[in-house]
């Protein structure tokens, strides 16, 4: 009996995690964006790791094609309109983060990039606390 609810009670924890957001086309393109830009840290060479955020870059261009869950969810049609404008707003200060990003490793500018990718991190809050349900 305490195996069946420990199964019970995992399942229903995992749950939520399985039926994310990730699961959507939207949230496949951010993943793959994001494993570009975690994969930075373990290449040694400038070239590699702006080559790396051109990857990132792409991903990001594919997520225009796309509404976040939550805005297709919203009824009112001016309040999704907003939504979709601060929506694009943001993926185009990340796409320009991510320019500066590229540009700071063709620079060999460590520290640049270093402080870059702390503001990508801040952008990236700002879009999950903006666009995902908890």
């Amino acid at each position: 009996m305490k195996k069946l609810l420990s199964t019970l009670l995992s399942c229903a924890l995992l749950t939520p995690l399985l039926l994310s957001a990730d699961d959507t086309p939207l949230g496949k393109h951010m993943d793959e964006m994001s494993g570009h830009l975690k994969s930075i840290r373990r290449l040694e060479s400038f070239p590699e790791k702006a080559a790396a955020v051109r990857a990132a870059q792409e991903e990001l261009i594919k997520c225009f094609a796309f509404i976040p869950a939550l805005t297709e969810k919203t009824t009112d049609k001016d309040v999704q309109a907003q939504q979709i404008a601060n929506y694009k707003k943001l993926l185009a200060k990340n796409y320009m983060l991510l320019c500066d990003y590229e540009l700071a490793f063709l620079a060999k500018d460590e520290d640049k990039a270093d402080k870059i990718y702390r503001e990508l991190k801040s952008v990236k809050k700002d879009g999950h606390t903006e666009y995902i349900e908890e």
